[in-house]
């Protein structure tokens, strides 16, 4: 909301990118009134668009399981998000216990689609549990960054290690202030008989500094057994 103080003549409002965005951007304006003129506010009918490029990230599997003195890989599986295109380079980082390969760039045309691989290794010695992969994804200016965090489960030889898998729909893509089209499903899928009580949270970042209006998100249950 842009908010006109009392008594204002007219005047011109400039917005720039970075108050917005990417996508619809959905503003009103706002008249205080003064002794002559009642208050006002106006909506406009559009949104103001904010055609800033992206690209979203996201893995086969949030789950890599594997056996100690093995290797195992995982899809990760990139798109392109209002025309972005160019290089997305990739870094993974792992606990000294196993060890973690991805190839360091992959192309992304406009509008395309792509893949990558990064696969875990775990040495013979490597103690059983689960242990934090972090990949990290950005564009060639370093102004687009994404974050994505597996967890690699290292078992024995000839045994399946136990886990969990978190997949959905897919993104979710709304306007300000929908009401409907805004939930995704999430599955949650036992992986060679895990059982147990799997305790589930969420969170939304931005990019806005400070937001006055930032995207909230809540789930209909916070555990699922």
């Amino acid at each position: 909301m842009v908010q006109v103080p009392a008594a204002s003549p007219p005047c011109l409002l400039f917005w720039t990118a970075r108050f917005l965005a990417p996508g619809d951007n959905f503003l009103s304006f706002l008249y205080e009134g003064d002794s002559v003129y009642n208050p006002s506010k106006f909506v406009p009918g559009s949104p103001i668009v904010d055609p800033a490029t992206d690209f979203t990230l996201v893995p086969d599997s949030s789950i890599i399981p594997l056996a100690a003195g093995n290797s195992a890989a995982d899809t990760i599986n990139l798109s392109s998000v209002n025309s972005f295109s160019g290089a997305v380079a990739f870094t993974c980082t792992v606990p000294s216990a196993i060890t973690c390969t991805i190839p360091p760039s992959v192309s992304l045309a406009s509008a395309g689609v792509a893949t990558t691989t990064v696969t875990i290794s775990a040495a013979a010695s490597t103690p059983l549990g689960s242990y934090d992969v972090l990949i990290v994804g950005k564009d060639s200016t370093g102004k687009y960054v994404h974050t994505l965090g597996l967890t690699a489960i290292v078992g024995v030889l000839g045994t399946a290690p136990q886990g969990f898998q978190l997949s959905n729909g897919g993104n979710i893509a709304v306007k300000a202030g929908a009401t409907t089209g805004n939930t995704s499903a999430v599955t949650i899928t036992p992986i060679n008989g895990f059982s147990g009580t799997v305790a589930l949270s969420c969170a939304v970042t931005t990019k806005l500094t400070a937001p006055q209006y930032p995207p909230t998100c809540s789930l209909s249950v916070s555990s699922v057994s």
